[in-house]
């Protein structure tokens, strides 16, 4: 039986409390074997292997740290128009209330927020348990939150 792709997740680069939870959230859905991550550098220089990965892929998902959302302008500039897009920073301000380095309390909110909103996009056979992630004993760690 052939094996079948995962989603393509595609995650901001920079220094804001959003892209850090950016990163922190991909990389929890990568161990889960939820996702693949796909270097948008990689796609923007013409990497082949880069770009077979993503047209096999069953959904591409954008993970933006901040308003500038870089990710995502440049898989349009690549004219890649078919994703889910996620600005970091706008979920965390709407939880946080715009003020200052989210709290601990606001990225898991954030986090769970955006798990929710993938398993109502993703194939089936690649959502993210929330029955699992919610009796997980394994907490992540997030660099962008006040301690």
């Amino acid at each position: 039986m052939k094996e079948q792709s995962l989603p393509i997740l595609l995650t901001c680069s920079g220094c804001s409390y959003g892209a850090e939870l950016a990163e922190d959230l991909s990389q929890s859905l990568i161990m889960q074997g939820k996702v693949e991550k796909v270097s948008i550098t990689a796609l923007s220089a013409g990497s082949a292997m880069h770009w077979q990965k993503l047209a096999s892929s069953p959904a591409i998902i954008v993970f933006d740290g901040c308003g500038l959302n870089c990710a995502k302008l440049s898989l349009e500039k690549l004219s890649i128009n078919t994703f889910y897009h996620f600005d970091m920073t706008k979920q965390l301000q709407k939880i946080n209330n715009g003020v200052g380095k989210p709290s601990l309390a606001a990225c898991l909110q954030v986090t769970k927020t955006v798990q929710y909103q993938l398993a109502s996009v993703l194939p089936k056979q690649h959502r993210v348990n929330q029955k699992e992630a919610a009796g997980s004993k394994v907490i992540a760690m997030f660099p962008c939150a006040e301690r």
